[in-house]
């Protein structure tokens, strides 16, 4: 049997001291058509790095990546170790590819900006959801701030100063297109500043996101500034907001035309507004007495069954209407749109007094527990919400399932009698 030739080791300098020099590279398959090599010379060594790319005339592609740290300490930049020179080829493979498909490829300083451009390219590529959130939050928050700042000349003070300011920031509001960003009225509270925190470590790990694969990718020498910053602890609150069943109806009651059948649908189903808006009078069905939501957040549909009340509430709904009509529409026979529901809510809240007021989506909240109190178990209500399995219920809303040992408690250990109440012999103590 032929024997395979044994690769010549090229990952570090020791290894790479004992191999003698020669025209050719020493090379090291990384993939189907990929390879990284180490020219060793008499003066020492460099890295190189070879592709076959089909699309590509010539198909075979070859690039020096720069000196290996033989005798010089690598920089990152000029000289490099095997780790330095595996990711930048890695980043020339993508390029090469690129441009073999007539596609942009960033030359020059690479900012935030370009990183942020980057990563959403690939993030649109590989899953479309959330895109729009993200592609929201990044112009919102990371790219007035840090855009125009080179990835290797961001700093972990300059990350930390961000932060800062993110979380001095009080609520963005709706705002019309072209005009000033507008602000709520900022609270001090501690429970707003808990909030602002929690939203400030969902902007964070987007960011961290978009650096790490700028450094995999070769833009940056090193990650450190971001792997030094710690997000904001203990401020995912295990508070759940709800409404207690009276006021769900004083909620409904306050709500005006409109309004108050997409509150009610949202209180019989759990669906989010996202999935209430897109359905259509064909979505409820009478047979299966479900609702079908096309468009989930998870991109898998699901059915959701309706109780007696609730086929009650969309037959009246749907009664007489078109298929292919929007099932919940405005007062004025409009579909609901982004943000549409935010304003009239909170004034609905406040004219009923009912406190806290709270977001549309937590009237999923609201559907959620009432269930759980209901005796639904996890695995149902989980399924109900559209969740894949039970962690995200656990969490969120654990504490509101009966709980095993306290009723084991209360069914198994009687009235002591030590919280006053009884009538107690005096206990005579010898010696007293």
């Amino acid at each position: 049997m032929a024997q395979r030739k044994r690769l010549a080791k090229i990952d570090s300098p020791t290894a790479r001291a004992t191999l003698e020099p020669r025209k050719t590279p020493y090379w090291r398959p990384l993939s189907l058509g990929r390879a990284i090599g180490y020219a060793k010379g008499k003066r020492g060594g460099s890295w190189v790095a070879m592709a076959h790319i089909k699309q590509a005339k010539p198909a075979r592609r070859q690039m020096v990546l720069g000196v290996a740290d033989d005798q010089l300490p690598a920089d990152g930049l000029q000289v490099l170790s095997y780790d330095q020179a595996f990711k930048k080829a890695l980043t020339w493979f993508e390029d090469e590819l690129r441009r073999a498909k007539g596609l942009d490829v960033p030359t020059g300083p690479f900012t935030i900006a370009d990183a942020c451009k980057d990563y959403l390219a690939d993030f649109e590529l590989r899953s479309k959801k959330s895109l729009q959130s993200t592609r929201a939050t990044i112009q919102a928050h990371i790219l007035p701030r840090l855009g125009k700042i080179e990835v290797n000349d961001l700093s972990s003070t300059r990350i930390e100063k961000w932060l800062a300011e993110l979380v001095s920031l009080p609520p963005r509001v709706r705002t019309r297109k072209g005009a000033p960003q507008q602000y709520k009225e900022p609270r001090n509270d501690e429970e707003s500043r808990r909030r602002r925190m929690c939203t400030c470590n969902r902007v964070y790990t987007i960011l961290k996101a978009i650096l790490n694969r700028a450094y995999q990718r070769g833009h940056a020498s090193s990650d450190r500034a971001w792997k030094a910053v710690k997000a904001f602890r203990k401020v995912e609150s295990a508070r759940i907001n709800h409404l207690e069943p009276v006021d769900q109806i004083r909620l409904v009651n306050a709500c005006p035309p409109g309004l108050k059948e997409l509150v009610q649908a949202a209180l019989l189903t759990g669906a989010r507004y996202g999935e209430l808006a897109r359905f259509q009078v064909r979505d409820f069905s009478r047979s299966s007495q479900s609702l079908f939501v096309e468009y989930a957040k998870s991109m898998k549909p699901r059915h959701i069954p309706l109780t007696e009340e609730g086929m009650a509430f969309f037959e009246a709904l749907t009664a007489g209407r078109k298929g292919n009509e929007p099932l919940l529409v405005k007062a004025n026979g409009e579909p609901w749109g982004k943000n549409h529901h935010v304003r009239v809510l909170e004034e609905v809240f406040e004219q009923a007094k009912i406190r806290p007021v709270l977001t549309f989506h937590e009237l999923r909240h609201t559907y959620a527990v009432t269930l759980l109190r209901a005796g639904v178990d996890l695995p149902a209500v989980a399924k109900l919400l559209g969740h894949a399995d039970t962690r995200m219920v656990e969490k969120h809303y654990g504490h509101f399932t009966p709980d095993w040992a306290a009723s084991v408690l209360r069914d198994k250990v009687k009235r002591l009698g030590i919280a006053g109440g009884e009538k107690l012999a005096s206990l005579k103590i010898q010696g007293a």
